[in-house]
């Protein structure tokens, strides 16, 4: 069973390249078998659910696999970390997989966002970015 959970952000931002001028305002981040969404925009996020998909081949084709919601969260800090999903280290290595974020905030509305897939479940990756600085 999925449980909930919510702690200060101090994990280590992505890394960008020097001529990226945006900031990650939201970015996942894989903690051992733990997925946080880690809120790094300046206002609370009101609303925050996900789930997760995916598939796995064999030698008769792909067998697609999709998970139930998980706990949703509400009145995500800035600086604050919501566990999104969680693997399996073994069971999961052979499966690729993704994160699908239904996210709200006041000023960014209402967004449906994916994770690119990734063998083995998502490790670190920039989910929303701000508006470029001119």
């Amino acid at each position: 069973m999925f449980e909930s959970k919510r702690m200060k952000a101090e994990f280590e931002p992505p890394r960008v390249g020097q001529s990226e001028t945006r900031k990650p305002l939201l970015w996942i981040k894989r903690d051992g078998d733990e997925v946080f969404l880690v809120n790094a925009s300046s206002e609370a996020l009101t609303f925050v659910r996900a789930s997760s998909g995916g598939f796995v081949s064999s030698d008769d084709g792909a067998h697609a696999t999709k998970g139930d919601w998980a706990p949703e969260y509400q009145n995500v800090a800035p600086g604050e970390a919501v566990k999104v999903e969680e693997y399996d280290g073994y069971y999961d290595l052979d499966y690729v997989l993704q994160v699908q974020l239904q996210v709200r905030s006041p000023s960014l509305g209402e967004m449906d966002l994916l994770s690119t897939p990734a063998k083995g479940g998502v490790k670190t990756q920039v989910v929303l970015w701000s508006a470029p600085e001119s």
